[in-house]
């Protein structure tokens, strides 16, 4: 025998309280001298002897009934284990996972609606007075609190599947926490209830010690068939009104069956763009695409949406873009320089193209973030504040193309081009050079060639300048001389490019400008010009949004967050006027896949789409073999239960592997109570 609280048997010194009670009250007789008594000293000596009995018997039932009180108290139990042990207060942790795969089918509904059925009768299994700590997926503060048995029944009740996840090893980690908070020196208990999807259960990354018991509680899923939209893109990064689009689409089948002729639909703003049948062989991955064109200009909600079950999360895909009218073109230079002229006969009347100037005498450099493409024209030297806008203009997004002035302070254009990582100016050449060469597989010459060009006469340069690649260079050549020199290259930096020629647009430094490639180069640098839109987001808690602001976007005093479909807002701080870039949190407010729209003042000015994440997706789930086999490592201290058993506990059950004893003390020491009322009332 055991006991579960030993410091109360220190009050078993109580019993010296009814010991001296009974020898300080103890009847003592006087003698009292009588004529003719003689014949009542035998009656009266039988008289003592029983009353010394009696008195002997109440002492018995008072020292039993405060011994087995203080027993009781001290909770005695018998193990029928050697790692059987009862706590002074039961403190249970429960983790019940309610993730999306915990929505495959069982034989008593969804894998999660048995799960909290389970919860529910593992609840009752325990002894009255349990404390209980609840853990689900999902940031729930209630969670965090401790729970007697009717609020952990109601939590458990109130629980839905939400696509919020969650590794073994953090649950473990944080239900522990919260035990140990509560008690830290007693033993404690924490169960899992799970389908124990591989992807999540890092049984290795579990930490524990020996005052904590781990117990795993299955849930096998009838079948694990599941057919998703594993993602979608875009080929072309920019959104323009009439561009066609090419939206690429990977599909997986996680069964272990064929699915043939799926219809996979296309919506784009509501309305059916396209059907299209999907075939695939058990556990392919397949990619397709789907071809449409943008109408028209603003916002564009598109959704991808295949039919399959019970694993339906992951049928529907969603995003959206903002579709412009026209790629907004500025031109730097001198008054007067002639490169101007050029770049305006090139996109006079263009309507997919505005082209516009600005004199870099007279710089608006706050109204250099509405641009999508600046050309810096001949320039000898850019100013600090130019440097530092164009850089902040190239980071976020834009595409900057540059050709050097004739007479360029090297020394400034370098200090620039450091800043973006690109080539730097080594000393001016008057040596005639032709462009022979072309990188064809850049997106400059998409489509312009419709022969080999080996037989077009290419320009001339009369003067530029040699470019020095950086050691470590992302750049790509797209025009090469035919010395070997670079006469174009482009260079990624941020979310933007910089295009950067070797020679100034000029009369006497090259016949570029009269040649039928200056056309296709120069217009698609401008045409391919964009700003990146996230076109999708993941529901995930605290997502946070960073959206850059075109020039549309007002001073608002009401920003907020909507749900496209519902009435449900969440108020978004005030932005100042000047602000070209928006950084906010979901918080707990984005939780479902969809459309949300920003708003401000009451108007539309983006869309967000929010998708589920794939992780969940993966059918690959621990056996109940190899969940014995893990709880075989005695470093875990783990036991595994099978769900299909009528006692789904078993005999390793806590309150089930050990038998307590403190009730039969109380009866025992009731027992005491009543024999000395017994013996008082009926003993003469």
């Amino acid at each position: 025998m055991r006991f579960a609280d030993p410091n109360f048997l220190f009050a078993l010194v109580l019993v010296l309280i009814p010991i001296l009670i009974h020898w300080l009250q103890f009847k003592r007789y006087k003698t009292i001298y009588f004529s003719q008594v003689g014949f009542l000293k035998t009656l009266l000596n039988e008289s003592k002897k029983k009353n010394n009995i009696k008195q002997l018997v109440i002492l018995l039932c008072r020292i039993g009934l405060v011994t087995f009180v203080v027993l009781a108290f001290a909770r005695p139990y018998i193990p029928l284990n050697p790692s059987a042990v009862l706590t002074t207060q039961n403190i249970t942790g429960i983790y019940l996972d309610n993730s999306f795969s915990m929505n495959g089918l069982s034989d008593k509904g969804t894998l999660l609606d048995k799960a909290k059925l389970k919860a529910i009768d593992l609840a009752n299994s325990f002894a009255p007075g349990t404390k209980y700590y609840l853990l689900t997926n999902d940031a729930n503060a209630n969670h965090r609190l401790s729970l007697n048995k009717e609020q952990l029944v109601n939590e458990i009740s109130q629980i839905n599947s939400s696509a919020a996840n969650m590794k073994l090893s953090q649950a473990v980690a944080i239900l522990t926490k919260q035990v140990e908070s509560d008690n830290h020196k007693s033993a404690h208990n924490i169960y899992l209830l799970s389908d124990f999807q591989k992807q999540f259960s890092d049984f290795d990354a579990i930490k524990t010690d020996s005052t904590t018991q781990i117990h795993l509680l299955p849930f096998e899923q009838q079948t694990t068939n599941n057919l998703l939209i594993d993602s979608c893109w875009q080929e072309s990064p920019g959104r323009l009104q009439g561009q066609n689009e090419t939206l690429k689409i990977r599909i997986t089948n996680q069964s272990s069956e064929a699915y043939n002729n799926i219809p996979l639909r296309f919506y784009l703003n509501d309305s059916l763009k396209a059907l299209q049948r999907i075939s695939l062989k058990a556990r392919e991955t397949v990619e397709t695409e789907l071809n449409y064109k943008n109408l028209k200009e603003g916002i564009h909600y598109c959704q991808l949406v295949l039919d399959d079950y019970p694993i339906t999360y992951d049928n529907a895909c969603y995003f959206s873009y903002k579709v412009e009218n026209a790629i907004q073109t500025l031109a730097i230079s001198e008054e007067g320089s002639e490169a101007v002229h050029w770049l305006e006969k090139l996109f006079h009347g263009d309507d997919q193209v505005k082209f516009q100037t600005m004199s870099a005498n007279r710089l608006q450099l706050s109204a250099l973030s509405k641009y999508q493409c600046i050309f810096l024209l001949n320039l000898n030297s850019i100013s600090e504040g130019l440097q530092a806008a164009l850089v902040k203009f190239v980071k976020a997004g834009g595409s900057l193309v540059v050709f050097p002035g004739e007479s360029a302070d090297q020394f400034n254009y370098n200090q620039f081009f450091s800043h973006l990582n690109s080539s730097t100016l080594k000393d001016i050449d008057d040596t005639k050079l032709k462009i022979d060469k072309l990188n064809l597989d850049h997106h400059l010459f998409k489509d312009v060639f419709t022969r080999d060009y080996d037989r077009v006469n290419l320009p001339s340069i009369y003067q530029s300048y040699r470019l020095k690649l950086p050691l470590q260079s992302m750049g790509t050549t797209i025009m090469t001389n035919n010395d070997g020199s670079v006469s174009l290259a482009e260079f990624p930096s941020g979310k933007g490019r910089l295009y950067q020629f070797s020679f100034p647009l000029e009369t006497e430094t090259t016949d570029f400008f009269r040649h039928a490639l200056f056309v296709p180069v120069l217009y698609n640098m401008a045409l391919h010009s964009y700003f990146p839109q996230t076109i999708q987001y993941e529901v995930q808690p605290n997502e946070i949004i960073n959206l850059k602001l075109d020039g549309s976007f007002p001073a608002a005093e009401h920003i907020s967050l909507k749900k496209h479909d519902g009435d449900q807002q969440m108020q978004l701080p005030k932005l100042s006027g000047s602000a070209d870039n928006m950084r906010f949190s979901t918080a707990n407010f984005v939780q479902e896949a969809g459309f949300y729209d920003l708003m401000a003042n009451n108007k539309i000015y983006h869309a967000l789409a929010f998708n589920y994440n794939r992780a969940e997706s993966d059918m690959n789930f621990y056996s109940a073999e190899e969940l014995s086999s893990i709880a075989a490592n005695p470093n875990l201290n783990c036991q595994v239960y099978q769900s299909s058993s009528e006692n789904f506990f078993g005999p390793g059950n806590s309150a089930l592997n050990l038998i307590e004893l403190w009730k039969y003390f109380i009866l025992m020491a009731i027992a005491c109570a009543i024999s000395e009322l017994l013996v008082i009332r009926f003993w003469k």
